[in-house]
Order: structure tokens, then sequence, then C-alpha cells
């Protein structure tokens, strides 16, 4: 059976100096070593637990010495503190800087070793549950620890393994070698022999004294651990009563014409219109926050003026691995090439400061800056539409056709690939997929990698590249409206690449009835790689 054990530090700190390196390096151990670790058992054992023998305790540090173990490393980051140490002197002037380098965690925060091939008896287990719950310290004695034996670990948690990853850094970690470890190598006689002789067992003054680089039975083992093992995590999100989750998950706007003189946006103005709404539902929601904190100062990046939904953020503001926030889809149903409804779609359920956010959106300025005629100023040339709130509901109540089912989708918007083509690398793309005559093809390859990496959506049986956009009239006749060209596909954001990305329209048929909306692909929450139900008789 695999043998886990967990180590807490309720200080928040792990102090440990890499074997070979100096303090002042400024380089902690990270991940703990296996050959700190048998150290600090025996330890525990010689001053603790000296009912032990030898018999019982050899037993278990042959199990764990006979496989390397792998790691669960928790979110940590790097600190140091410097202090001045008076150096052997009667004047007390003559100090010295030194770095005292650590790794901070969160005192709940679990590193585990995990041996998957170690097998321990009974009465092993006992052993070092015993050892376990004496150990006190874990590296320098600022280093709190608390030990246990997992139960029941998931090792795909496993983060940190020996060998060498792609993505990951290499990093040398102190391991025991399975053949030396309980042996003895030293051969000075002013050398004070443990009981029992073994290399684990010797002190720091013995490895000076005979010169060894390296501790006499411990082994170098290359590790692969997560390049952002140390990256800066900001402090969660506060959690407030406005958090609370509602079951809605769409909400339905329509633009109002009554005025008559205020042009829809086109159907090519998609993507920033869908940015526009966003900047505005955020605006809304910010003014609600502070309305309720009525007093308290707000930074300009405050976690609490952003909305986890509207902005597809998590609890450390970094940005969501899933798509479950909000997609932003602004929609022509009346087929005139102007855009009419706006739907806001979130399967994670908006919450309820959202909902009044949503609720408190009754109009949309969108347009572009432009000089004004005869002088030097500029002004805005940007067109006011109210918005109505006509539906909250959840998915299957809401009455639009981005979220009927069909078996065959047609692309309303122009799909952006997610990546571009490969033309180095292990991963590079086929060499049929490089000419430009290819395109087609590729683009259909690529929309296919989409659809596998959404796991709320089936594999399709069929993609079709559609060279012209068809719509169907009333008539059942064909009629051409706006070429994928004309859309805009860039965000508005420093160094976007949108307009160089591949694009293209497609027609997908499903194996079954499938529900929507589905928007797939570069810029999916803000309109683009939009599909539409066609109709069965169509």
């Amino acid at each position: 059976m695999p043998v886990s054990v967990a180590l807490s530090f309720p200080g928040g700190r792990f102090h440990a100096t890499p074997w070979g390196h100096h303090v002042n390096e400024a380089l902690p151990e990270w991940p703990p070593s296996p050959w700190r670790f048998l150290r600090a058992l025996v330890a525990v054992w010689k001053r603790k637990l000296r009912h032990l023998t030898g018999a019982d305790v050899e037993p278990v540090l042959s199990e764990l010495v006979k496989t390397r173990p792998a790691f669960y490393l928790p979110p940590a980051t790097l600190g140091h503190t410097r202090h001045y140490m008076p150096l052997n002197s009667t004047d007390e002037s003559k100090r010295t800087k030194v770095f005292d380098a650590f790794v901070s965690l969160a005192p709940d925060a679990e590193v585990v070793f995990h041996w998957d091939d170690a097998t321990l008896t009974d009465d092993g287990k006992q052993t070092l549950r015993l050892l376990l719950s004496q150990l006190g310290y874990f590296g320098r004695a600022e280093s709190w620890c608390a030990a246990q034996l997992l139960a029941d670990f998931d090792s795909a948690r496993l983060n940190c393994l020996p060998g060498s990853a792609t993505g990951k850094e290499p990093v040398r970690v102190l391991t025991a070698d399975p053949g030396t470890w309980n042996g003895w190598s030293f051969k000075d006689k002013k050398i004070v022999l443990p009981d029992p002789k073994w290399n684990l067992l010797a002190e720091t003054a013995d490895l000076h004294l005979e010169r060894w680089s390296d501790p006499p039975g411990s082994k170098w083992v290359t590790y692969a651990r997560p390049t952002n093992s140390f990256a800066p995590r900001p402090a969660p999100r506060p959690v407030s009563p406005g958090d609370t989750k509602t079951e809605f998950v769409a909400a339905r706007f329509v633009l109002d014409v009554a005025e008559g003189r205020r042009p829809l946006p086109l159907v090519t103005e998609t993507l920033p219109l869908a940015e526009e709404i966003r900047r505005q539902l955020g605006r809304e929601y910010g003014r609600i926050v502070r309305n309720r904190n009525r007093g308290v100062e707000f930074a300009k990046d405050d976690p609490r003026l952003f909305s986890p939904m509207f902005y597809g953020k998590d609890e450390y503001g970094m940005p969501a691995c899933s798509h479950d926030h909000a997609f932003y889809l602004p929609s022509d149903e009346d087929r005139d090439g102007r855009i009419d409804h706006i739907t806001v779609f979130a399967s994670g359920r908006f919450s309820r400061d959202d909902v009044s956010a949503l609720d408190g959106l009754r109009t949309l300025s969108f347009g572009k800056e432009g000089e004004a005629d005869g002088d030097d100023e500029s002004r805005q040339r940007r067109t006011t539409h109210r918005l109505l709130l006509i539906g909250l509901d959840r998915a299957e109540a809401v009455h639009s056709e981005q979220f009927r089912s069909a078996t065959v989708w047609e692309s309303a918007t122009p799909y952006i690939a997610f990546r571009h083509l490969k033309e180095r690398g292990t991963k590079r793309d086929r060499r049929e997929f490089l000419s430009p005559e290819a395109l087609p093809e590729f683009m259909e390859h690529v929309l296919r990698e989409d659809f596998a990496q959404r796991e709320d959506l089936p594999k399709p049986d069929r993609v079709t590249f559609v060279r012209d956009p068809l719509v169907h009239r009333d008539d059942g006749g064909l009629e051409w409206r706006y070429r994928s060209l004309q859309f805009r596909r860039g965000r508005n954001r420093r160094g976007d690449d949108g307009f160089s990305r591949p694009f293209g329209a497609f027609r997908v048929t499903f194996p079954e009835r499938v529900r929507g909306p589905i928007s797939l692909g570069y810029a999916c929450h803000f309109g683009m790689g939009s599909f539409r139900p066609v109709p069965e008789d169509k």
C-alpha cells in the first residue's frame, strides 16, 4: 500500500537551506529533501522515543528509502528577513548582514511526501505514526511542524515528481541511497561512532573532518517542480451578502429603437459591442458595491468592485479556467443585418449583485471617438440606445433561437481559431496544413480540437467550412449577408492579435440534438464563434 505523510507549518514558514548552499544565497529548499525528513525521524527517535529499538525503526526507514517519493507542493511564496549578526569580536559595531530566506505558505497547507511502492506492516505504520506525532519542527527550529500519516491520498494531486517534464523546472533534491544509507563510510578514529552505525546518523562535524562534499549515504535526484511554485498569489476576494447565488443564468435585453432616429449597431460590430456591454455592466456592479459600503474607501483595483461572473475571475482574481462565467451574445434575430437583442449567459449562475447590475443597465452607449469639424477638440461620436430587460430566467426558460436544440448549427459570427498554425516544434501541425490553400482544412481541424476540449458539448459528426455566409429567407431562398472578413475580430486591448488569427464560417452536424448556446474559439465570451440552429426543414 502507498505511504503518504503530510507536513503542515502552523507558523506559515518553512526554513531550510539546501545542502551545498550558503544561507546568504537566500535559496530555500523546496521540495523538502527526503534526506532531511529521514534525519528528522531519526532525531525524534534518539531524543524523544528512546524506548524504540533499531529493529523497530530500521524496517520503516528501509521502506521509505527503497523508492524515491513524489510530492504535492501547496501554493507558496518566497520571503526573507535580514539580520545584522555580531562577529567574534568585542567591538559591537562589527556586524555582518545575514539573509534568512524561507518558504511562506498557509498555516493549514500541507506538503505531502508520497511513496507509491512502499509497504509497511501494521507495526511499521504504528511506529511511523508515533515518530510523526513527536516531530515538533522540520528544518530550522523556527519551522514549527505538524506531521501525520494520511490514510487515503489522491495521487492525482502530485505535482513534483522525479525526472524531467515539459513545462516544469528541474531542481536537485537530496535523497537517501538505498544501498549505503545504513552503512558506515567514515574512517577517522576521532569520530564518535553513532548507534547504530548508519551514515544517516553522521554529524555535520564528522563530514567536515573527513572533507565530504556530500553526506555519505545520500544521492542527488532531479525532480520536476512546477514553474509557478513561488508565484505571488493575491488574497482571496472577500465574500459579501451580495455574492449569494441566484437561480438565474441568462438575462435578455432588447435594444429599443422607439424614437426611430438611432440606428442599431451592425452585426459586424458584435465583438466591440459585447466588450462595451461588459464594461458598462462592470461599472454598474461597482456602483452597487460602493452604495452598499458607504464610507468605505476602495482602491481602484479592489477585487470587491469586480464581479467574478462578469469578468471571468476566480476568488484570487486570476482568470477562470472554466467557461461557466458570462458570455455576452449580441444577436440579429430579425435577420436585417443589425443587432437587436443581447443575451448575457452564465452557467455558473448570477449572484444577487449581478442581478442588480443587470437590472440597473438601462442604456448602452456605443461608438467611436472622432474630431469635431473646424477645431482641434475631440468629441465623442457615440450613439446611446435604451436597453429593456425582457427576461431573467433559467436556461431552459429562455425564448431565443440561441437556446434552442438542433442537430445542425451554422455560424452566426465567424469562428476565430483559439491557436495559430504551428510550423515548428514537437507539437507542429501536419505539413499539408502549411499551404495557404489548406486554410479551410486547418480551420476544420482546429474547430474539432476546440469541441474536444469542451466537456459540455458532444463531438460533431461533420464540420463543413462555409465559404460564403448564406441565410435562409422566409420564401425558401438563400440570401448573402456579411462575409467573415467584414467583422471586427480584435479586442480593444494592448497587444491583441485577433485580426491576425485564422477565421471562417462553419456548419456543424451533431449525432444528436444539442441545446445552445454554442460559442467557441477566440473571444467566444464576446459573441465570436457563435452558432445558431438550422431548422430541420432547411
